[in-house]
C-alpha cells in the first residue's frame, strides 16, 4: 500500500527553464571518470560544462531487434566538491521537454544542487537525438509550435515521414536504457533520480526498467505512468487554480473566475479574436479561440503563477469587448517557441514528436486509418460530453491540448506502441512536489505519480505553478529528502 503524507507550505517557485530560446563504448570506471574515450561526436572544451568529466556512449539504435545501427549518447559528470571520500551518491536530472537537451543546463543545477554538491555527483545526460547525443532534425518549421491544430499535426506527419523507421528509436524506454548504460559504463551502483515535469514521467520508465539501480527519487511537477487520453485531471485544475488563487486575491473572486472564464470561452468558439503574431520572422494572422484561451489557462499560466492576475483580468477585460490584454498575453506565451532556430541543438522538435507520439496514451487506435481515428475521436467527445471539461467544451479542451489528446492523430503507426509499466517499481524514498497553481501537472496527477511507489511523500505547493522544486524552502525539502530519504522539516506558509 502506498504510504503518502501531505505537506503544504509556500514558496515562490520556478521550474528550470529548458534552452528553447525559449530535453564509441566506455572504458572501465576507473578509466572513464580520468579519460573518457570520444567518438567523432566528441565534447569541445566549449561544451563540456566546466570541472566535469564528459564523454559519449555508443548504444544500438533500436534495441530488442536485429537492427544493428547504432547512435551515440553524450553525458557530462560533475564531481563532487570533496572527492576525498566516495561519492555519497550520484544524482541523474531531466528537466524536461521532451526534446531539450540536459548538458547546456550544467550551470542551473550546479547552482541548484550546490548544498549537495559537497558529497554527491550530478550526472546529466542529454537523451538521444538531443544537443551531443547524435542531434535529430525532421525539417520541422521553426514555428512549428504556434500552429494552429490541424497545421501541428500535418507538421508532425510530415517529420515521422522524414525520420523513417528511426522514429521508432526516440523513446522513453530506450533514453531510460541509454542512462543506465551509461551508470554501467562510469561504475555507478545506484541513481538518485530528479526529474522535473516531462523528467519525471521519464525517472519513473528508469525506474521501472531498473529498479535495482535506484537509490531515491525526486518527481517535480509529476504525472503517472498511465494516464487519462483525454487529460480530464488538467481539465479540472483550471477551476481549481482559479479557486486557489482567487481566495487569496482582491483581483477576483473565485466563482465570478471560474464563470468569466466559461462565457469568454462560449464566445470564442464563435467569435474568436484576431490578431498579428510574428512567427520565425514572419506576420500573420492568429486567432485566440478557445483552444487557445485552454493554452493560455494549462501551459502559460499554469507554468507561471505570475500570469494568473493577468490573465484572470484579460478574461474579464475581453468579456467587457477589450482585447488587448489577452492578445498581449497570447503573443508573450508564444515569444519562446516563435522561433526554434535560435535553439539550435538545444532541442529536437523530432525527438520531442517521437516521444509525444509513442510513449502517451490516445483517445483512438492506432491501427485504425486516420478517418477511423477522427471518428472515434468525435464519438468520444460526444460520449463523455463537456462537464468533465469544464470551464471548457470537450472540443476547446481537445484544440488546446497542444501535444497530447490528437496531437499525434496523423503520426504513423498500426500497432499500440503506448508504454506499459512492468509494474516492477522499486521500493525506495519517493519525494513528488506539485503545486496548486500548475495546471499542467497539477495535484491530481501528482498523488497518482505518488502513488505509483510504497514509500512515496506527497507535497502540494500553494502559490506555486509547474515544477514547484526551487526557493529557499524548496531547496531545504529537496536537500534533506536527497540526504535522508525523509523530511525532517516543514515549510509553514507566512
Amino acid at each position: 500500500m502506498t504510504r503518502q503524507r501531505s505537506t503544504r507550505w509556500a514558496a515562490g517557485a520556478t521550474a528550470v527553464a529548458l534552452a528553447l530560446a525559449a530535453q564509441i563504448s566506455l572504458a572501465p570506471s576507473a578509466q572513464a571518470r580520468t579519460a573518457p574515450p570520444q567518438t567523432g561526436n566528441e565534447a569541445t572544451a566549449e561544451q563540456c560544462p566546466t570541472g566535469a568529466v564528459c564523454g559519449t556512449l555508443t548504444v544500438p539504435l533500436l534495441r530488442g531487434t536485429t537492427d544493428r545501427r547504432t547512435t551515440h549518447v553524450a553525458y557530462a559528470l560533475i564531481p563532487r566538491k570533496d572527492t576525498s571520500r566516495p561519492a555519497a551518491g550520484t544524482i541523474a536530472v531531466n528537466p524536461g521537454g521532451p526534446g531539450g537537451a540536459v548538458i547546456p543546463l550544467a550551470q542551473a543545477y550546479s547552482t541548484q544542487l550546490e548544498a549537495l554538491r559537497r558529497d554527491h555527483d550530478v550526472l546529466l545526460m542529454d537523451p538521444r537525438g538531443t544537443g551531443r547525443s547524435d542531434w535529430q532534425s525532421c525539417d520541422a518549421p521553426p514555428d512549428v509550435f504556434t500552429y494552429p491544430k490541424p497545421r501541428l499535426q500535418q507538421a508532425m506527419e510530415r517529420c515521422a515521414q522524414k525520420l523513417g523507421d528511426r522514429r521508432d528509436a526516440y523513446t522513453s524506454a530506450n533514453i531510460a536504457d541509454d542512462l543506465d548504460a551509461v551508470r554501467a559504463g562510469l561504475g555507478i551502483r545506484r541513481l538518485v533520480l530528479f526529474g522535473q515535469s516531462y523528467g519525471t514521467y521519464l525517472m519513473s520508465v528508469y525506474a521501472d526498467r531498473h529498479p535495482t539501480r535506484v537509490d531515491k527519487i525526486v518527481l517535480s511537477g509529476a504525472y503517472p505512468l498511465t494516464t487519462d487520453p483525454w487529460m480530464r485531471p488538467n481539465a479540472r485544475s483550471v477551476a481549481t487554480a482559479l479557486t486557489a488563487f482567487c481566495r487569496g486575491s482582491r483581483t477576483c473572486a473565485p466563482d465570478e473566475a471560474v464563470s468569466d472564464t466559461a462565457a469568454l470561452a462560449a464566445r470564442l468558439r464563435h467569435h474568436p479574436i484576431r490578431y498579428t503574431l510574428t512567427a520565425a520572422g514572419h506576420p500573420r494572422t492568429q486567432v485566440i479561440d478557445e483552444g487557445e484561451l485552454v493554452k493560455l489557462h494549462t501551459l502559460h499560466a499554469g507554468g507561471s503563477p505570475d500570469v494568473w492576475p493577468r490573465l484572470t483580468t484579460a478574461v474579464r477585460q475581453a468579456l467587457r469587448g477589450h482585447p488587448d490584454a489577452i492578445v498581449r498575453l497570447a503573443k508573450e506565451f508564444y515569444a519562446p517557441v516563435s522561433d526554434l532556430r535560435t535553439a539550435g541543438t538545444q532541442h529536437s522538435a523530432a525527438m520531442a514528436f517521437s516521444v509525444i507520439c509513442h510513449d502517451y496514451a490516445v483517445p483512438y487506435h492506432r491501427s485504425a486509418s486516420l478517418p477511423r481515428r477522427q471518428d472515434q475521436l468525435l464519438q468520444g467527445q460526444r460520449r463523455i460530453g463537456d462537464r468533465p471539461f469544464a470551464p471548457f467544451s470537450a472540443a476547446g479542451w481537445t484544440e488546446g491540448s497542444m501535444d497530447t489528446v490528437d496531437a499525434c492523430i496523423r503520426w504513423p503507426g498500426r500497432t499500440d506502441t503506448t508504454y506499459r509499466p512492468t509494474g516492477h517499481m522499486p521500493d525506495v524514498p519517493v519525494l513528488v512536489l506539485a503545486g496548486d497553481l500548475d495546471t499542467n501537472t497539477g495535484a491530481v496527477h501528482g498523488r497518482q505519480a505518488a502513488a505509483q511507489f510504497r514509500r512515496s511523500t506527497f507535497v502540494l505547493v500553494p502559490g506555486a505553478g509547474h515544477t514547484p522544486d526551487q526557493g529557499p524552502c524548496a531547496t531545504s525539502l529537496l536537500n534533506d529528502f536527497v540526504r535522508t530519504g525523509h523530511l525532517t522539516r516543514t515549510c509553514a506558509a507566512p
